[in-house]
């Protein structure tokens, strides 16, 4: 991954904030015929994790804390036309890396079907059968941070 690019956290209610949601909207939603903003709900208490070019947001995804040692990642996405420049896999290695030094030990989160395979190059593993999600196919999956 190129130079230019950082990754950082990102405070909700700021304007980062509100290009995170327009990301997540366009990336994870819209092709869904949804809006993120019909679901939203306080996410204060998340980890917003986002990757910059720059000043502009070109990937995120948030952390999100369901026991002492695991934390589920959700929402990961990466802007059209930056895809396919390890730009995902990127935050999803700051996410372990930040979530370890947090203390959390496992990291789960549900995979799109067409996903599983990019997360499972990165040492995640399914656990349990295929199910749905907002109208796609779903796997959950599994790492242990060491």
């Amino acid at each position: 991954m190129p130079e230019s690019y950082a990754i950082k956290l990102i405070k909700v209610g700021t304007d980062q904030y509100q290009a995170e949601l327009q990301l997540r909207n366009e990336v994870l939603r819209k092709p869904l015929g949804m809006s993120i903003f019909d679901e939203l709900t306080d996410e204060s208490n998340e980890h917003h994790l986002g990757c910059f070019c720059g000043d502009e947001l070109v990937g995120v995804l948030i952390l999100t804390g369901i026991s002492e040692v695991e934390v589920k990642m959700r929402q990961v996405a990466v802007a059209e036309g930056w895809r396919g420049k390890g730009i995902g896999t990127h935050l999803v290695k700051y996410a372990e890396a930040y979530a370890q030094s947090l203390g959390y030990r496992r990291i789960r989160l549900h995979s799109r079907k067409t996903a599983v395979g990019f997360y499972a190059k990165l040492g995640y593993r399914k656990i349990g059968n295929e199910f749905t999600e907002v109208g796609l196919p779903h796997y959950e999956m599994v790492k242990e941070l060491t």
